[in-house]
């Protein structure tokens, strides 16, 4: 990053034509390096970092008149803030805060949609908003699913629509509707500790045999 911002920023003489050319040679440089600087951030998913480096090489792309690299390194920006948004919302159910998670991963499915790139992404989004609405209530999460079906059809064709259905229509075998799944596609941690939220609520309030 700092050697971009040394390239953008660097001086020096050589006259009118110099000055022009070697601007813009200075930018071709500098967009470069903030485009290698922001695959660094994302290697390590420090998204933020990496959103701000992408949205330095589209200023270094915009300032040689690069439209279509601008364009594309905006894209790239936005595409790490919303992962950084998604981070926060990962956090915050598990820190039990389900409305706000359920609320910015609905905004995160919402954007994918709008990309032609990332709207195979949005079902994940909606899957994830789900698994809070269950953690928040039964009814919560089958109003989530049928807004989401109608909002995104596509939805409704994969696994993960199919598993919240499940889940919702016969809330007692819920073990033996996530193993299922998982026999097809391992659910990922995250989505196992809401799951097993989930359970440990339903067995607390099973009455007790006497």
């Amino acid at each position: 990053m700092e050697q971009a911002m040394k390239k953008r920023g660097g001086g020096g003489g050589g006259g009118f034509l110099s000055g022009i050319f070697g601007k813009s040679a200075k930018d071709d440089e500098a967009a470069e390096l903030f485009v290698k600087a922001a695959n660094v951030f994302k290697m390590g998913k420090h998204w933020r970092e990496a959103g701000d480096a992408f949205s330095k090489a589209a200023e270094a792309h915009s300032s040689k008149n690069s439209r279509h690299d601008s364009a594309s390194a905006l894209v790239d920006a936005a595409n790490c803030y919303r992962k950084c948004e998604a981070k926060v919302a990962h956090l915050d159910a598990d820190a039990g805060d389900y409305i706000n998670a359920a609320k910015v991963f609905e905004e995160l499915g919402k954007a994918a949609m709008e990309n032609s790139l990332l709207k195979y992404g949005a079902k994940d989004h909606f899957f994830r908003a789900c698994l809070c609405h269950l953690n928040i209530d039964v009814l919560n999460c089958q109003q989530a699913l049928e807004k989401y079906a109608e909002m995104h059809p596509a939805f409704t064709d994969s696994r993960e629509y199919k598993l919240m259905v499940k889940l919702v229509e016969t809330p007692t075998p819920r073990n033996r509707t996530s193993d299922e799944f998982d026999s097809i596609s391992r659910l990922d941690p995250w989505a196992t500790r809401r799951l097993n939220t989930v359970k440990k609520a339903l067995k607390a309030d099973e009455p007790e045999l006497t």
